[in-house]
């Protein structure tokens, strides 16, 4: 993972991760609105993700209107 680049992330068993860019979000809040479990908040003007409620539903993807938020396969 890019640290420099990535605010959130979620890791699941399955071994994907919801990633924020943050070059891209911010922090419209689109994606906190949709977000059926409250696992996105905005900090600092940027969304981040709540890696203990994520549950990778994906909702909150198309709600983004940077394109900022990505989902990834650990490697």
């Amino acid at each position: 993972m890019n640290h420099n680049r990535f605010l959130g992330f979620m890791t699941t068993g399955g071994g994907i991760h919801l990633l924020v860019d943050r070059d891209l979000c911010y922090g419209c809040g689109a994606c906190v609105m949709v977000c059926p479990l409250d696992a996105l908040r905005l900090m600092g003007w940027r969304a981040v993700v709540d890696d203990e409620a994520c549950t990778l539903c994906d909702h909150c993807l198309p709600s983004c209107p940077v394109d900022a938020l990505s989902m990834e396969a650990v490697h």
